[in-house]
């Protein structure tokens, strides 16, 4: 088994997708992909580095040996979709209504193939054209490396972030980023995959990308 490392980072950047790009979404964190980043965020020895250039995004965590990570995103509608990579991919979406975001949705599990063969990365490529967003799973790469590529298009406007991640150290332990602020982003149940169909979502401590 690989070495977990303790260190948990998410990086986004902003690049042009393809499919000859989508070779790079292994779950391994390159150099080059770590290179020109700004920190915005920063939780003991967590960081959250951002270039917000261009019409993708890509975050990618680095963590002890993970289970999730859930990324939240709220965008300029006050919906929050939430991105779930773990065995498998899935998201759903939230509505505001009145003080509280609710959702009709449940996980729709899907993209669970390890693989970096062309056949797969074309798979991941229609994933993302299909839900604006891709992730590699959790058996992909490096102990702890996730990567998501997102079409910021797809989300509608200037966007905030939070994320939840399930360590496989302590699964019943949310780590939140931010860590003051991240809310119901955290919640063992949405992280784990069994969301509720209401939450109380407070965004205004989330992190906010131009």
């Amino acid at each position: 088994m690989k070495k977990a490392v303790s260190l948990v980072t998410i990086i986004i950047f902003a690049t042009n997708i393809n499919a000859q790009d989508l070779q790079s979404l292994d779950g391994s964190i390159s150099v080059t992909e770590s290179n020109s980043l700004k920190i915005i965020g920063e939780n003991e020895d967590n960081q959250l580095m951002v270039d917000s250039s261009g019409d993708y995004l890509q975050v990618a965590v680095r963590s002890k040996e993970l289970y999730v990570a859930s990324l939240c995103i709220c965008n300029e509608l006050n919906e929050v979709y939430v991105l779930h990579a773990s065995a498998a991919l899935g998201s759903i979406n939230y509505k505001k209504e009145g003080n509280n975001w609710t959702t009709t949705q449940k996980f729709d599990w899907q993209m669970r193939e390890e693989g970096m063969d062309a056949a797969t990365i074309a798979k991941r490529k229609k994933y993302l054209d299909s839900n604006g967003w891709v992730a590699n799973t959790m058996g992909m790469g490096q102990v702890g490396e996730t990567e998501f590529i997102i079409d910021r298009n797809t989300f509608k406007g200037e966007l905030k972030v939070a994320i939840g991640l399930m360590t496989a150290e302590d699964p019943n332990n949310i780590v939140e980023i931010p860590s003051a602020g991240s809310g119901d982003c955290a919640d063992q149940k949405l992280v784990s995959g069994d969301p509720k169909s209401s939450y109380l979502f407070s965004t205004k401590n989330w992190i906010h990308i131009d």
